[in-house]
């Protein structure tokens, strides 16, 4: 669901023809962009030792100050690129990162110069292989790709949609973010996990697993909140366990290094936690049917989907902790 995109450094500089004012509100605007669906990527081993970062520090001072708070608190994911990019917009460096990077930032200038775009084309897709839409930076709302992956981030999940569209569309880029905890919360998922054995194609759950190792670009620690529910009994927590560590054993990069099962009554999900959901860090997909989307090879039905990000995240972990404080909880953790 995140947006991979690039800034070219010399866009952070406010435009001769902006007033203080409009260059500060441009910048309030791309940062709310960025944190609620963007995955910056910069050029270095560390955003320290980017060209972005040391431009930052040359800003205008209340600029300069907007930005360092919005870095202070981590409000946003960034990741650096492998592809040897120089940090700088140019047709070559579209060609370089292109399939990476969905987006490239600019102002006039570079936009003209590099890239023979003037303003009046802006955005427009260029490259091939899908291509990178280049925008202006002061105007990164209008882009297109952004646009569309918020108006996604609202849409249900058709019934009959194929687990790899549906993860491709929806999590995929959220799988390689680096983001080290990923949180499932479905009170149904370990039940159907049991049923789906004897029923011979994958659950949700496994298939989440699955997917997550094969795409994380590095260590994963999940934790998974569920329910004893129908069939489900306590005193098959042993078994459910077991089957657990079976498909951490059987994952093939091992990027999921463990898992943290918490399991609790049915009742009490329903008291604090009535929907499905799952926390990527800060970053959270709520599911009406929750992993029942990934079930076999297709979604058995139309699933409710909202995409949410960080302002609401601290509601979710309230959530979370609810359960897992609750007396009748009880917690295992699950290694391969």
């Amino acid at each position: 669901m995140l947006v991979p995109f690039v800034v070219d450094p010399e866009s952070l500089v406010p435009e001769p023809s902006q007033s203080n004012a409009d260059a500060l509100d441009s910048h309030i605007a791309f940062l709310e962009t960025w944190q609620r669906i963007g995955l910056l990527i910069y050029e270095e081993p560390t955003f320290e030792g980017s060209q972005l970062w040391h431009k930052i520090h040359k800003l205008p001072q209340s600029i300069r100050s907007l930005w360092m708070e919005f870095l202070k608190h981590k409000y946003a994911l960034m990741a650096p690129t492998h592809r040897g990019w120089s940090g700088h917009v140019s047709y070559i460096a579209l060609e370089q990162i292109v399939g990476e990077v969905s987006v490239a930032l600019v102002d006039e200038t570079i936009a003209l110069g590099e890239l023979n775009l003037p303003e009046t084309d802006l955005p427009k897709v260029v490259g091939g292989q899908g291509g990178v839409e280049v925008c202006l930076l002061r105007r990164a709302g209008r882009s297109q790709v952004f646009q569309d992956a918020i108006k996604r981030s609202g849409t249900h999940i058709p019934g009959g949609q194929g687990y790899e569209t549906t993860w491709a569309e929806r999590f995929y880029r959220l799988a390689t973010a680096p983001i080290k905890h990923v949180v499932v919360v479905d009170r149904y998922a370990v039940c159907r996990h049991l049923n789906c054995r004897h029923e011979h194609y994958l659950s949700g759950i496994e298939r989440f697993v699955r997917l997550l190792d094969r795409d994380a670009t590095g260590p994963r620690h999940l934790t998974l909140f569920s329910a004893f529910a129908e069939e489900c009994r306590e005193d098959m927590l042993p078994e459910i366990e077991d089957s657990l560590r079976c498909i951490l054993q059987r994952l093939s990069r091992r990027n999921v290094k463990r898992l943290k099962l918490v399991m609790t009554k049915n009742f009490i999900f329903g008291q604090d936690a009535h929907d499905r959901f799952v926390r990527f860090g800060d970053h959270i997909w709520d599911l009406g049917i929750g992993l029942e989307i990934f079930e076999g090879s297709a979604s058995p039905a139309r699933c409710s989907a909202t995409f949410k990000a960080r302002i609401w995240a601290d509601d979710y972990r309230e959530i979370e902790r609810a359960i897992e404080c609750h007396p009748k909880t009880l917690a295992r953790n699950i290694v391969a």
